[in-house]
């Protein structure tokens, strides 16, 4: 069990100024931009103050506060690296379409994605202008859908993860005979993400851990320790910390998710009202066997 987090639970669920363009779009002036002299020129190619700008915004966090501050600190050097790199950018740039780069499919399926994702990002921020999130709306959502913003009930629990019966028993006994739990977790689990916090799993909700493993931690009181369960994993001794019963969210407690639910809903809308317009059709066959990895049924 390797990672951040623990493999046993299965889920709930933008340095260098080259690295800036993987960076959410920063939302220049929203003016007719006036003409202006270009600050730099590389070529044919030439970079404008505001298009200097949006790179640097894009750089920094995409918003006009944190830009601002970017170009106070910017002293002379500062400024000039700065014209270096997308001078530097725009030459790489150039000798990469002269060798016919662009035109790799690699590439070029790269050049084309970063296209879209940044064209269908610019339309839904248009679109969601006009998106109603207002408190009232927000309220008349959660009126209508009470019965889905609840808390679940969960259980905190933490475990000692082993490879075999033999070994979680030898574990059970020590910590039922007084050895403190999370330094037998520390010494003794196999999953290393938890073992450095004694075991912690944190709170586990029912369906996000194996069924035999739910069963025992939602059976045991609080305090209480138990197991030996088997898993795929192996062999785990658990012990409850606390238990949470569900619970109905107030309209303050579930107001963001809210929010979030009539986001997707409005964008959904907006996409049925795309895909009516524009016929969209899908190779079963071929994505079935994407890869040459015929998908499960």
């Amino acid at each position: 069990m390797n990672g951040s987090r623990s493999v046993l639970r299965r889920g709930v669920v933008v340095g260098c100024l080259l690295v800036s363009l993987a960076l959410p779009a920063w939302a220049a002036p929203a003016s007719a931009p006036k003409e202006e002299p270009p600050v730099i020129r590389v070529g044919a190619e030439e970079v404008s103050s505001r298009e200097m700008l949006h790179v640097l915004g894009m750089n920094v966090g995409g918003n006009e506060m944190a830009l601002g501050m970017a170009l106070y600190q910017m002293d002379r050097k500062a400024r000039e690296e700065f014209a270096r790199q997308l001078a530097d950018a725009l030459l790489l740039a150039r000798a990469a379409e002269a060798k016919g780069i662009a035109l790799e499919p690699a590439v070029a399926a790269t050049l084309r994605w970063q296209r879209i994702r940044t064209l269908s990002q610019a339309y839904m921020e248009r679109a969601a202008g006009a998106w109603d999130l207002g408190d009232q709306t927000l309220k008349r959502y959660y009126d209508a859908h009470r019965d889905q913003f609840v808390q679940a009930e969960a259980v905190h629990v933490r475990h000692i993860l082993t490879e075999d019966e033999a070994s979680a028993r030898k574990a059970l006994l020590a910590v039922l005979g007084g050895a403190d739990f999370a330094k037998t977790a520390a010494e003794q689990s196999r999953d290393k993400a938890t073992a450095e916090r004694g075991g912690d799993l944190e709170w586990v909700e029912r369906g996000q851990t194996p069924k035999a493993f739910e069963d025992l931690v939602f059976s045991l009181r609080k305090d209480a320790v138990g197991g030996p369960v088997k898993t795929d994993f192996g062999w785990h001794v658990v012990q409850v910390l606390e238990k949470r019963a569900a619970r109905a969210l107030s309209f303050e407690e579930a107001k963001g998710e809210v929010a979030q639910r009539l986001q997707r809903s409005y964008l959904e809308e907006t996409l049925k009202k795309l895909r009516g317009q524009t016929p969209v059709t899908v190779d079963d066959k071929a994505l079935m066997g994407l890869g040459g990895i015929q998908a499960a049924p």
